[in-house]
């Protein structure tokens, strides 16, 4: 006896098994041994599987290693994402970027020069362009050597103004000493002024701006002569102090 609404089920079940032993030649469909077949093969799919009991939306129950390797993987997760972040972070400031990758250096000064040219395609900027000076003063009648150009620039009265406050801190140095009279704290002249301040410009020169006054006077012939010809080392280290 079969259950109700099994015929159809039956009757499937049977075309199936015929089509897939349609060539074996071991079966028809009025051999007894294929109602057999078929009646177990449908007790079979009444009672159904496993598979079918289980809901679509299981979730299977989960032990507490596997809940803790979880945990693991997603704090490790947020640990490389935060350690991503503060790398990325760290790449904005200045410091950490190689210099290859900086557009720009910091003079000693700490003035920025750009390491890219300007476009010359736009326009200068005002505060970039140098303006012409203004022409000079000088005529066809004054004299045209160095000296005589150079008191353009210095002129009387600001020798006047050295000598006057030198020589006010020459006597305030003076006063600190039992004898008064020596040679290298007497008051400076115009012409002595002229001659120490045409040994500053040899020191330009000769390169010797930050180098030892004892090597600069030395007698041993390392020394600059035209130094000792012009002063000794004890006035012209005077004068450099009270100037």
């Amino acid at each position: 006896m079969s259950l109700p609404g099994t015929s159809g089920i039956r009757k499937r079940k049977e075309n199936d098994f015929l089509q897939k032993n349609e060539g074996s030649k071991k079966f028809s469909a009025t051999d007894p041994r294929l109602s057999a077949i078929l009646d177990s093969m449908l007790n079979e799919d009444e009672s159904g599987s496993e598979a079918d009991d289980i809901e679509q939306n299981y979730v299977p129950p989960q032990s507490d290693h596997d809940t803790a390797s979880e945990t693991e993987e997603s704090d490790s997760g947020e640990q490389n994402q935060l350690d991503v972040d503060t790398k990325d972070s760290s790449w904005e400031s200045d410091e950490n970027i190689p210099l290859a990758h900086v557009g720009y250096l910091y003079g000693k000064n700490k003035y920025k020069w750009s390491k890219i040219p300007p476009n010359r395609a736009v326009r200068t900027p005002a505060h970039n362009i140098v303006q012409r000076q203004p022409p000079t003063n000088l005529t066809q009648n004054d004299e045209k050597d160095p000296f005589s150009i150079w008191k353009k620039l210095i002129d009387k009265n600001i020798l006047e103004e050295i000598l006057l406050w030198t020589n006010l801190k020459l006597a305030e140095v003076r006063s600190k000493y039992a004898r008064e009279n020596k040679s290298e704290l007497h008051d400076l002249d115009m012409l002595e002024l002229l001659a120490f301040i045409g040994l500053l410009g040899y020191t330009a020169v000769f390169k010797s701006n930050h180098e030892n006054a004892d090597y600069i006077f030395a007698t041993d012939g390392t020394g600059r002569e035209i130094f000792r010809a012009v002063m000794s080392k004890n006035r012209f280290l005077n004068l450099l102090r009270c100037m």
